[in-house]
């Protein structure tokens, strides 16, 4: 009975990481849209940084002392997150966002089912892997950028950002089971690479008009974006599994794409039929497993 119910409390998890991911998507990064990208990751991992020390104040002492005692895994988790973020960073520059978050949300899902092909020998997971392949060949052949652009280089680093997010989905569920840290405890130390990465090429001077003229936005978008979501997404990963959870964060172009469309009044059918196909390889083995 635990066991069940903390699988449903995972699924609510990840579904709320989906809601506030996809609203963050949409109303928090034009926020800081004319900020430069290193230093926003510079103040933005700040922020959630403090923010997650602050709450595991009492137990910082147990979570660096594990993260000393698993530096290997630390490691792997922190270049993983970081990886994922300069690929994000510039198959947005080379493409624009919808290319981006949907090949990252494929590669990461495709990962995740085949895993759990691995693990149980269902075809119905193949198929769901062959339904995402074929998602990728239609944002490649029917979508249109809307600026100047290169489908293909943003698709690639899209994938390649997915694949380094599923990296890291498995090495902090791995660092949480060995070392026995919470949720909170992973987080607060999940930005410290970015932070002090990023640190080494933004310039005080470009700092200081930042913080002077978008200390505000800034704040909005590094809790709406790495604070809330991320908590939900990080106890997503620790009761369903890396494999489950990468799987039901898929949904969150879909989610993104009809949210942008309520709220501007635009539809574009290519986006809106990449999104369902996505998640008619998400429903596919539990219409399966239902019927069997």
């Amino acid at each position: 009975m635990n066991k069940d119910n903390n699988q449903m409390s995972g699924y609510i998890d990840a579904i709320l990481y989906v809601v506030l991911a996809s609203i963050a998507f949409v109303f928090l990064d034009d926020l800081c849209s004319d900020v430069e990208p290193l230093t926003a990751l510079f103040v933005m991992s700040g922020i959630a940084i403090f923010c997650f020390n602050v709450l595991c104040l009492k137990h910082l002492k147990t979570v660096y002392d594990a993260i000393l005692q698993n530096p290997f895994l630390f490691l792997m988790m922190s270049t993983a997150l970081g990886l994922d973020w300069l690929c994000m960073v510039y198959a947005t520059y080379l493409s624009d966002p919808f290319i981006t978050m949907t090949s990252l949300f494929i590669a990461s899902a495709f990962l995740g089912f085949f895993s759990l092909y691995r693990k149980s020998g269902k075809s119905s997971y193949c198929w769901s892997m062959f339904i995402l392949l074929s998602s990728i060949l239609i944002l490649f052949f029917k979508y249109e950028i809307k600026k100047p652009g290169n489908t293909l280089s943003g698709i690639l680093l899209g994938i390649l950002a997915g694949i380094a997010f599923y990296v890291y989905m498995l090495t902090s569920e791995k660092l949480s089971t060995r070392a026995k840290l919470t949720s909170l405890q992973i987080l607060a130390t999940r930005f410290w690479v970015l932070f002090i990465g990023s640190s080494f090429f933004i310039h005080l001077n470009t700092l200081h008009t930042t913080l002077r003229d978008n200390t505000l936005p800034l704040i909005a978008v590094g809790i709406g974006s790495l604070v809330m979501p991320i908590f939900f997404n990080q106890q997503a990963i620790q009761k369903l599994g890396a494999a489950t959870a990468s799987v039901i964060i898929s949904l969150v172009p879909l989610t993104t794409y009809l949210i942008y469309a309520f709220w501007s009044g635009s539809l574009v059918f290519t986006n809106l039929l990449i999104g369902l196909v996505i998640t008619s390889a998400l429903a596919l083995p539990k219409i399966v497993s239902a019927r069997s």
